[in-house]
């Protein structure tokens, strides 16, 4: 089930996230993301551009056997 973005967790932990503008066509897409402290002391998405932040999230799946 997707979650809102404010609730992922921010401790380093990669998630599936949801970007509603990932492209210059502005498809939506999924992807792996995680929130790293950037050189300017700010937290961001490590994986997400600026105009394609994501908005919601999910935990990843466990892996196959």
């Amino acid at each position: 089930k997707w979650s809102p973005i404010a609730t992922a967790p921010k401790d380093g932990t990669k998630i599936l996230v949801w970007r509603p503008h990932e492209d210059h066509n502005n498809v939506a897409h999924a992807g792996v993301d995680f929130w790293k402290i950037n050189h300017y002391g700010n937290g961001e998405w490590y994986r997400s551009r600026r105009h394609q932040q994501p908005t919601h999230w999910m935990p990843l799946p466990p892996p196959p056997k």
